[in-house]
């Protein structure tokens, strides 16, 4: 089987094992002994989950596909410039991801404000582990590192649009989706042409940290529907500042292709066909989008969510 439909298989059955850890935490906090809800709903257990949920996962499949897996834990360094520019990219995307997160929250109740902002009795170090280190290194490791990986003989452009869905599907949650394709599919162009995975953790990282710091230096928002105005102003607020920032975003993009471009090109190509020699080859034409994986995939995921919308 190829690398494309190994990596659309995988994430099949990566989300059919979310739901069903999703439903192995709801049994145990609702029916088993105490020890589990206490752990549960501890701020610590989502570096737990991230291991179990992401990790260890893709380690199964590695070993069971018997996949050689040092193209992930063997990337390209970043080099002074890129993280420069990668760090100010974090910085531009920011009202845009916000915006689209507040949109959303017109229609879904965001539960991860929610969390986040219950973890503001915590030290700040500890909450940046838990919200931003965790997830930037364990959901990177799968989705820049692998599932990008796996698609990108279809071009840059299906591959970071696969990756920025399958990105938004695992979260199982609508009020994620839209910002979470968005980010999924521009680190999916990061990683692409920096050939190195650390660009996906570091953007990740830094945007997830923005957001934690956030929550701890404005003061508390109610979460509760009567609020519907104060979104609606938020909504407008952000509008603005994205239409600000974007012109910037877009020419930090252009100074970071043209970059990496003349970078690629550079002497060590040699070097770096050597050790990433798939990431180079050209495109290939593929079944994609009606190969079978990803439909199941998508429809796994839309019947989760109408699931849990009328159960609601």
């Amino acid at each position: 089987m190829d690398k494309t439909k190994l990596g659309g298989w995988f994430m099949f059955i990566l989300v059919l094992y979310h739901i069903a850890l999703a439903g192995v935490y709801g049994y145990l906090y609702h029916f088993g002994p105490i020890f589990f809800q206490r752990l549960l709903e501890s701020n610590w257990f989502i570096i737990v989950n991230q291991t179990v949920g992401f990790i260890l996962p893709l380690a199964l499949f590695l070993f069971a596909t018997k996949e050689d897996a040092k193209f992930i834990f063997k990337p390209r360094p970043l080099g002074k410039t890129n993280i420069v520019l990668l760090a100010a990219v974090s910085l531009c995307m920011q009202p845009v991801m916000m915006l689209l997160s507040a949109f959303s929250s017109l229609f879904f109740a965001n539960n991860i404000a929610d969390v986040t902002a219950g973890m503001t009795s915590m030290p700040l170090p500890a909450t940046l582990l838990i919200i931003a280190v965790t997830p930037a290194v364990c959901e990177e490791i799968v989705f820049r590192g692998y599932i990008l990986r796996a698609y990108n003989r279809l071009g840059i452009f299906k591959a970071a649009l696969i990756s920025g869905l399958f990105f938004a599907f695992i979260h199982l949650d609508p009020q994620q989706f839209l910002y979470t394709f968005m980010m999924g599919a521009l680190l999916a162009y990061l990683v692409y042409y920096t050939r190195s995975v650390y660009a996906g953790v570091l953007v990740h990282f830094l945007s997830n940290a923005l957001q934690v710091v956030l929550v701890y230096i404005l003061p508390p928002q109610e979460s509760a529907p009567a609020v519907r105005a104060e979104v609606l102003q938020t909504v407008l607020f952000l509008a603005v500042a994205s239409a600000i920032f974007l012109p910037v975003l877009f020419i930090l993009l252009r100074v970071f292709l043209s970059h990496n471009r003349s970078r690629n090109a550079s002497r060590d190509i040699k070097t770096i066909l050597a050790a990433d020699q798939e990431t180079f080859l050209p495109p290939q034409k593929h079944s994609w989008p009606a190969d079978v994986s990803f439909w199941l995939v998508t429809a796994v995921y839309a019947a989760y969510i109408f699931f849990m919308f009328v159960k609601n």
